[in-house]
């Protein structure tokens, strides 16, 4: 179960720190720090604070995040699973696929 409810909250953690960075890079210091490198010419730097990839991690990380939030996870990790082969144990679901 632990290998499922890690990978929820990986998802979940990533999505605010992404939204956290996006937030941060929008301020006003930001801002001003942007225009003047470009309008210095520093455009290595320029370029390192315009270019974060952040535009195409969010929605990635917002599509995992709905997919698990409309998906009956904890049902069914909750869900016993019975084996009939060699031994009558019944174990949850996600006890099943990760052993």
């Amino acid at each position: 179960m632990n290998s499922t409810v890690e990978e929820i909250n990986f998802w979940s953690a990533l999505e605010r720190a992404l939204n956290n960075v996006d937030a941060s890079l929008k301020t006003k210091e930001i801002e001003f720090t942007k225009q003047l490198l470009k309008t210095t010419r520093r455009n290595v730097a320029y370029n390192q604070l315009t270019t974060t990839e952040i535009e195409k991690a969010l929605p990635k990380s917002r599509e995992y995040n709905n997919l698990l939030k409309d998906f009956p996870i904890h049902d069914l990790l909750h869900a016993k699973v019975c084996t009939v082969f060699h031994t009558h144990k019944c174990r949850t679901l996600d006890q099943f696929i990760w052993s």
